[in-house]
């Protein structure tokens, strides 16, 4: 290839150095934007940032492969209404995952694998979009079965009023973990 030929045809050298110079302009910014932005989180979140925003682990919406979603085994209620009165399973699978709404009750247990992270992925919906919605406030206790009894292990103080998801992560001893809730919200759970 010559020297000083252009690489667009019909485009001069000029032309194609300020295209570049965009391009790399681009990439510096977002960059620093990056980097802003991974300072202002603890280095547990940095992972999970990553993790989520650039799909590092062959994740789908957020969950990676090798997570699989621990449906409730016990709950206080068998049914579960949803607002359009539907009524959902309390547990197993497809069951609710909400607390205190629609006959749903405050506490649900969840059969786990000892020693093995466990994703406690809860959602608020109190959003600008729906005036109406009310599952927003993220508050509730994690107990633990070991021993031949349960143990309060952790108070999650969550966000209230929440729109969105809030993550936590939980290492269970027993093989069963129970979520009671102080308020209303969505919760996954995964191992």
């Amino acid at each position: 290839m010559e020297k000083n030929v252009p690489i667009k045809p019909g485009a001069s050298k000029k032309d194609n150095m300020i295209k570049d110079l965009i391009i790399v302009g681009v990439v510096l910014f977002a960059g620093v934007m990056l980097v802003n932005t991974l300072e202002d989180l603890d280095d547990s979140s940095i992972y999970e940032f990553l993790r989520i925003r650039f799909d590092l682990t062959g994740s789908q919406e957020g969950i990676s492969e090798t997570e699989h979603i621990i449906y409730p085994s016990e709950a206080p209620d068998d049914i579960c209404l949803d607002s359009k009165r539907t009524v959902y399973p309390s547990t197993g699978e497809g069951s609710a995952t909400w607390f205190y709404y629609g006959n749903c009750g405050g506490w649900k247990i969840y059969d786990v694998v000892p020693g093995s992270a466990v994703k406690l992925q809860a959602r608020g919906d109190e959003c600008s979009t729906c005036p109406s919605c009310t599952l927003g406030d993220i508050n509730y206790y994690i107990y633990d079965y070991y021993d031949d009894q349960w143990n309060e292990m952790e108070f999650i103080d969550g966000p209230d009023n929440h729109c969105g998801e809030y993550i936590e992560y939980y290492i269970p001893t027993g093989d069963r973990i129970k979520i009671v809730a102080e308020s209303g919200f969505y919760l996954t759970v995964y191992q």
